[in-house]
């Protein structure tokens, strides 16, 4: 494992996490509805495939009360 010391949501940031599987957004692994592999599951590692390929960031974005809250209360941290 590597340790990068950046900034959260900093460009750096961003280009670290591009083309690599966030915990963030692992819960979409669990929605697979009984199946192996669900939708939401294929979708992630479609947009995944494609950072990798293209070499650059997704343009989909997602984000909700929590991780607002995470965002807001990291500098206490």
């Amino acid at each position: 494992m590597r340790w990068y010391d950046v900034e959260q949501n900093t460009e750096a940031w961003n280009e670290l996490r591009t083309g690599k599987v966030t915990a963030s957004q692992f819960g979409c692994f669990m929605a697979n509805m009984g199946k192996a592999f669900g939708e939401a599951a294929k979708q992630y590692a479609l947009q995944i495939a494609l950072e990798i390929i293209k070499g650059k960031r997704s343009e989909f974005s997602f984000t909700n009360e929590h991780i607002q809250r995470g965002h807001e209360q990291e500098p206490m941290g």
